[in-house]
């Protein structure tokens, strides 16, 4: 069968298949429900939680020292240059930073980690010369459970050299949650055993009962407003000829296809 009239025959039989549960239900290709550890992204305006600079000292004293970590607490209520506030919810499963390195001693690089990080990093999410300022965008987990919920560490490492020092901004521009999940998981796990929704392999089943139909329902002609099909116009059904389900066509110099 040619491709056109393949396409065309499927969307025909979804809508067939569609029209035969709009008495009762709203059909919806589902094939996987959201798993529990899935987030989703909340963005917010940007709030800065760290500032190590001389006298600031916002969220942690500074400097850093090369290759000495330090926990920076996100969730809850931190110190902010508007004084202090929640930026970050408890609870959060991740955070979307702006992370810079001000004026370092030495060249090197900073990792953030989960605050249950252990031992030395072996990643960097910004690198960096000697005396240069420079920003990244950083995404990193955030434990939920435990004495480091809701913290970060951060690491300057001169590149194996102890010593070197360097200050580090961090600025809060969103964060994950799972909690905006929840809502839809149970709605998808109450309707897990309905014919609300349908896998794409139920759908395929249903429309293989109707690869024979003479009738098919184009959505260009569609112009009646579903679940009342009786009170369509005729124009909005289409009568398809066998020879066209075959690949032939009984208008001579016309090849088969959707209108």
């Amino acid at each position: 069968m040619p491709t056109r009239l393949r396409r065309s025959a499927w969307i025909a039989g979804w809508i067939v298949v569609s029209m035969a549960m709009l008495g009762s239900t709203t059909t919806l290709p589902v094939d996987a429900q959201p798993a529990p550890q899935h987030s989703v992204i909340v963005s917010i305006t940007p709030q800065r939680i760290l500032d190590t600079r001389d006298p600031t000292d916002l969220g942690l004293k500074g400097p850093f020292v090369s290759p000495v970590s330090q926990r920076l607490r996100v969730t809850g209520l931190v110190a902010t240059p508007s004084g202090t506030q929640t930026v970050v919810p408890g609870g959060a499963t991740g955070v979307l930073l702006n992370v810079t390195s001000v004026g370092a001693e030495a060249a090197g690089f900073i990792s953030v980690r989960p605050g249950d990080a252990r031992g030395a990093p072996t990643t960097s999410s910004l690198n960096f010369d000697a005396g240069t300022t420079i920003p990244n965008a950083v995404h990193v987990a955030l434990p939920t459970t435990g004495g480091d919920a809701g913290r970060i560490d951060i690491t300057y490492d001169a590149l194996g050299v102890p010593g070197p020092v360097t200050d580090v901004l961090v600025d809060v521009v969103g964060y994950t949650e799972a909690s905006g999940l929840d809502d839809l998981r149970a709605q998808l796990a109450g309707k897990a055993d309905t014919t609300d929704v349908y896998s794409r392999s139920m759908i395929d089943d249903r429309l293989s009962s109707k690869a024979n139909t003479t009738e098919v329902y184009t959505s260009r002609r569609w112009t009646c407003e579903p679940p009342t099909p009786t009170a369509c116009s005729r124009s909005s059904v289409r009568s398809t000829p066998r020879s066209h389900r075959t690949g032939t066509s009984r208008r001579r110099g016309r090849r088969p296809g959707p209108p």
